[in-house]
């Protein structure tokens, strides 16, 4: 669940460290050891076990769930292309919001505002002509995803709300809750905007039209052919390529390699 987030390996081993007790007493050679409670105090795992279940469950869902690593890649392409450019990373939404993602580059300086004192403050003076490259390229994804998930909570309120003027509806995130006599109902209209949103109209391929266009707007030089944008960088002109989203898509994979299609069920409870 933490992958599509950019969570990174240190973050996963703190989220399953969170899940268990810690054993202070048996901790021995930098080793820590953790049980399933505190009631028990029985060791079931120590921290090197931790690291190695993370890095065993990192390395199954890169091998067998291919789309993810391909999405994850496109998206740091995109990233890293807009950020190079100099642009914020804007995309439109189902429902026709748009979003902008500006993380700009933030400096920090120490002064003395007294000449009697030793006493420093530290400014962070925000650079609004240079965006954060990290930033930009771990936040996409995430931000990304939230901003579906919104999509989500907006559309299915307008169903419901047409339907049933004044009845209760309730959200947390993207769990959604009414009265009991029409949960079945809620049920219902969740499907078909989920069908709405992923189904019959590729989001993907919504979002990476936009990307192009985009681009083009903002009077960048962009080869839809070969997908690649003309960059100046120190006076000298490079040229990136935009990763197609059609070899996201598993559709034409650019390492000429046949990928099994795996179709997926979600059943909403």
């Amino acid at each position: 669940m933490t992958i599509p987030y950019n969570a990174s390996s240190l973050s996963m081993i703190k989220y399953v460290q969170a899940s268990l007790h810690l054993l202070e007493d048996n901790c021995s050679d930098s080793v820590a050891w953790y049980s399933k409670s505190d009631k028990g105090l029985k060791p079931i795992i120590n921290s090197k076990d931790i690291v190695v279940l993370v890095k065993s469950i990192a390395y199954i869902i890169n091998n067998d769930f291919v789309k993810i690593k391909k999405l994850q890649k496109y998206l740091k392409n995109v990233a890293t292309v807009l950020t190079l450019l100099g642009l914020p990373i804007v995309w439109s939404l189902p429902h026709g919001l748009i979003v902008k993602q500006s993380y700009l580059e933030v400096e920090s300086t120490s002064i003395r505002p007294f000449v009697y004192k030793d006493t420093k403050i530290n400014i962070q003076v925000v650079n609004k002509d240079k965006y954060d490259k990290l930033k930009q390229v771990r936040a996409l994804m995430p931000n990304l995803i939230h901003s579906l998930d919104a999509t989500s909570l907006s559309l299915l309120y307008d169903k419901f709300s047409n339907v049933y003027k004044d009845s209760q509806f309730l959200s947390i995130h993207d769990c959604f809750a009414t009265t009991v006599d029409k949960v079945a109902t809620l049920k219902t209209m969740l499907s078909s905007v989920y069908m709405e949103l992923y189904s019959n109209d590729p989001y993907l391929d919504q979002f990476d039209k936009y990307l192009l266009n985009y681009i083009e707007k903002t009077g960048r030089v962009l080869d839809r052919n070969t997908r690649t944008v003309e960059i100046i960088i120190n006076n000298r002109v490079k040229y990136y390529e935009l990763i197609d989203i059609e070899w996201v898509k598993n559709k034409k994979d650019i390492n000429k390699r046949t990928i099994e299609r795996i179709d997926s069920q979600h059943i909403l409870v």
